[in-house]
This record gives structure tokens, sequence and C-alpha cells, in this order.
């Protein structure tokens, strides 16, 4: 199967700017389409020049080996005539498709400006799309996209940063989705970036594991979210998790297996940092869920399994991601990790047993 990369970044630290890469050591000076497996992609701005975003395409062009198209860098704010002599710039390489001008926490502001939504209109009739940087989870923004978009039926926006909705997706065994389930109004209102993590069945009921508290949580208590398949009702139980001693401390997974859910509860620290990468299990006597909205039942926890010394075994530094988790029929337990395939890792991925289920 061939596939397209829709957002890529690709950069040359002895070419471009590139400002936000300046306090950043743990990212290589140079990217290029050498490494990419994809049949083609899209590269999206990475700040080469912000005071000549044109610069980036010239620059893009000499060194791209793959069919690509490309998102360049906007500035919204600018008056109408150094706005459009920027997109005069950007019609000289085909390959631009559009522009990006990083809203984020300034959305709100910006989409309101009148000069802003003139240049929004003045992109649009030009031919290109404008991809879109905000917090998909602020209600006030986004109902503000989607007013100016029905309202401006020309224009084409992509949203950056983003995948499908928010909910549980059945998927069949050639990758098909089959049926979509929208989250309720009630974690909508409350979610935050730090999603499910782990799901599990028992009977007709699912159970999810949030990584990190939502806006309505406890300190150091998340929530495991239940949906019941047949009548469609969705409730919550929260689980107590630890105080981190450095970073943050989250759920990575959660599996059902008899009188008990397992699931992996871990810090995002590395090497001598470390201090929680566990298995605990919870009864599955008190997965009794409440209704949302309202206070929830804390479940009760036992430690399983220690996985620092396993980590240490291996020689090299401890991993943060112990993100995986299976039993199997006879009751062995594994265990994984991510290495989330990036250049601060050391490109590791762990998968191991650690005996029967206790």
């Amino acid at each position: 199967m061939k596939f397209i990369d829709p957002h890529i970044h690709l950069w040359d630290t002895d070419q471009g700017d590139y400002h936000w890469l300046h306090n950043t050591n743990n990212l290589p000076l140079q990217v290029n389409d050498s490494a990419l497996t994809c049949e083609a992609y899209v590269h999206v701005e990475a700040g080469f020049d912000n005071n000549q975003p044109w610069r980036e395409l010239g620059w893009l062009e000499s060194v791209a080996t793959k069919p690509m198209r490309a998102v360049a860098t906007l500035d919204l704010t600018l008056f109408t005539a150094p706005f459009v002599e920027s997109l005069l710039h950007y019609a000289k390489h085909t390959f631009c498709v559009g522009g990006r001008h990083i809203l984020d926490n300034d959305a709100l502001d910006l989409l309101r400006n009148p000069q802003v939504l003139h240049n929004l209109d003045t992109l649009a009739q030009h031919g290109y799309l404008f991809e879109a940087q905000f917090d998909v989870a602020d209600q006030a923004v986004v109902a503000r996209v989607c007013e100016l978009l029905q309202a401006n039926p020309d224009w084409q926006w992509v949203i950056n940063h983003a995948g499908y909705p928010d909910g549980l997706y059945h998927v069949n065994a050639n990758g098909e989705i089959k049926k979509e389930v929208a989250l309720p109004a009630e974690l909508l209102a409350v979610e935050k970036r730090f999603g499910f993590e782990g799901v599990t069945r028992v009977g007709d009921t699912l159970w999810m594991a949030t990584q990190r508290e939502w806006k309505d949580d406890p300190k150091n208590h998340v929530k495991l979210v239940s949906y019941n398949t047949a009548t469609g009702e969705w409730g919550a139980v929260h689980y107590p998790k630890a105080e981190p001693a450095k970073g943050w401390v989250g759920l990575s997974e959660i599996v059902a297996n008899g009188d008990y859910f397992y699931v992996i509860e871990r810090d995002n620290q590395i090497g001598s940092n470390v201090v929680t990468k566990k298995i605990y299990r919870i009864p599955a006597a008190d997965m009794v869920p409440a209704a949302l909205g309202g206070t929830l039942p804390v479940v009760s926890k036992e430690e399983v399994r220690d996985l620092i010394p396993d980590l240490k075994s291996y020689g090299g530094y401890v991993v943060d991601k112990v993100e995986g988790l299976a039993i199997t029929s006879d009751g062995e337990m594994f265990v994984s990790t991510d290495n989330d395939g990036v250049d601060d890792s050391s490109g590791e991925t762990f998968f191991w047993s650690v005996g029967k289920v206790k």
C-alpha cells in the first residue's frame, strides 16, 4: 500500500532561520526527504524565513526528491497589499497549495479581526487552502470556525494537527471503520488533549483508560470511562494515580482478565529520573460506573509488578513509554514499549513476558 504523509517538516539550519529550533538540542540540524518511506508528502512551513516566507519554497524546490506539495507561512494580519504580494510570490511555485498562520491561543481574536477575515477571503480567491492550527478542544474557537465556514462555503480549510474526532471506532480486520460512536457532551465539555490510552471489553461494556486528568478530575485522579454497547450508556469511575516526582504520571493501558482489570501506570521520565513504571490491578467488583457529570467512585488498586528492574536489565537507559499490555488465554502477561520513532530516543522497542498473571 502506498502512503502520502500530509504533514511533514523539512529543514536545514545552515540555510534558514528556524527560530523555534534555536533552543532545541535534541533535533538534527538537517531533515530532508531521503529517509521518508512514504510515496509523497506535504511539507508544512517550518519557519525558514518568516520575513520572506517564499524563500522556504525556493529552498524546498531545490532539495526535494519525492513528489510533494507545500503549505507556506502566512501572516494574516498584514494589510491587503503586502498580503497579496506574498501570494504572488507563492504562485511562482506551483507545488504550493496553501498557507498556515498558527492561530493557537490567539485564535478567537484573530478570527474576529476584519483584516484577517479579508485576507482569508483573498487567500480563497487565489485558490489556496488555509491550514488552521488551533485548540480543537476550545469550544468557542470551534464554534467560530464553524460559523465562518458556513458563511464562506468557498473557503478551503485543513485542520492542522488533528485526526478523527474524539470517540470510539469499530474497525474491521481490513482497517475499515464500520461504526463511530462520538463522545457524549459531558465528556466533550471537560476533555483535554490527554486522550484514551487503551480499551478493553467485558460483556457489552467497553472500558477506556484516560491518560491524565481532565478539567473536572481531582488532582492525581483519572477517569476509567465505560460505554455500554447495548444501551449506549456512558459512565466512569476514578482511578487514583501516583503523585509525580517530576514531570507527570498517567495511565497507558487497560486490560480486563478474570476478576481484575490491569493497568499500566507510568511517569514520563527516562534514565535515572524514573520513579513509576508499574502494573496495577483493580478488582472488577470496583468497576461500577457512575453517571458522568457527578461524583465518581474511586477504585482501589494493588501493585502487580514494578517494571523498572525489567527495563534496567536490558543494559541501556530506562525508557519512558511503557504503553502495551496483553494477557494470553493461558494467563501469560506481555509488556511492550513505544519508541515514538524520534531522534531523542534510542530507537529500541522492548517486548517481553512478565510471567503468569497474579
